[in-house]
């Protein structure tokens, strides 16, 4: 997969957001939400994971 700047970034800020997220979930006790924020975090961790290593 051939990476450019605009989607390494993006895919960071996309992290970021769900990890926002996540945390605010678990602390208001939204099960629901904070188990479709994991995944979704994990997801983008894995896609940014692609993203930046070496071929």
């Amino acid at each position: 997969m051939k990476s450019n700047s605009f989607n390494v970034w993006l895919t960071v800020a996309l992290c970021a957001g769900w990890a926002i997220l996540l945390i605010r979930f678990v602390s208001l006790a939204q099960w629901p939400l904070a188990a479709l924020s994991a995944v979704l975090l994990i997801a983008y961790g894995v896609r940014l994971y692609n993203l930046t290593k070496r071929p």
